[in-house]
């Protein structure tokens, strides 16, 4: 886990950090958007109860910065009820919570690119970033061998007609446009692209899987 912010301008519904929730295995990523750091053990909070009814399981082991957002009666609390063992780093090794970090990294790279692609404007940035982790999550990833982390995660196909265009302006270029940009992304990760029904696009299976 890992809180980024204090940024200097605020979306436009009030918020100035985001966290970042890592799965350490599969990668698979959730943000979620703070107004406040001392938001972040509510939303840990959900995030838990989140994984016990959707996915059957729970989470065991919780490794963050010495942040005093996660250190504190709230979330000491909250992760002795779940009993969930907090790991956290030494004192400026930020490299032992490594995932998280570069994650985050990732995010912010990508967010920034489509915020000055589309020309929005800077109060949009938690949308970016929130259309940051969207797509990170079902990119191919070398690490895991080409498969993406929803994938790996949840064991469901991708298909690309959930794929909207982000922009702030009234013309959008076409959805067709938008699939076809991304039909090219995925042939550079020699992924192999099973048309579904006519009219309803594509679902991508990694090659590594059939092989």
């Amino acid at each position: 886990m890992y809180v980024w912010g204090l940024y200097k301008q605020c979306t436009y519904n009030g918020y100035r950090y985001f966290l970042t929730i890592v799965d350490d295995h599969s990668r698979m990523t959730w943000i979620y958007l703070l107004r406040l750091k001392s938001d972040v053990t509510m939303h840990i909070t959900s995030f838990l109860t989140l994984v016990k009814n959707q996915f059957s399981t729970s989470v065991k082991i919780v490794r963050t910065d010495n942040g005093l957002e996660f250190f504190n009666s709230q979330c000491n609390s909250l992760f002795n009820s779940f009993g969930i063992i907090h790991q956290s780093t030494c004192v400026h090794t930020p490299q032992q919570n490594g995932i998280a970090e570069r994650k985050h990294r990732h995010f912010l790279k990508m967010a920034k690119a489509l915020r000055f692609q589309a020309h929005i404007p800077l109060k949009f940035w938690g949308e970016c970033v929130s259309t940051a982790a969207f797509l990170i999550n079902r990119l191919p990833s070398t690490l895991l061998s080409k498969i993406h982390p929803m994938r790996c995660f949840m064991v469901i196909l991708l298909s690309l007609i959930t794929l909207k265009y982000l922009a702030a302006y009234a013309m959008q270029p076409s959805h067709s446009t938008l699939i076809h940009s991304l039909l090219r992304l995925y042939h550079l990760f020699s992924w192999d692209l099973q048309p579904l029904k006519k009219g309803t696009g594509y679902t991508i299976f990694p090659q590594t899987l059939f092989s």
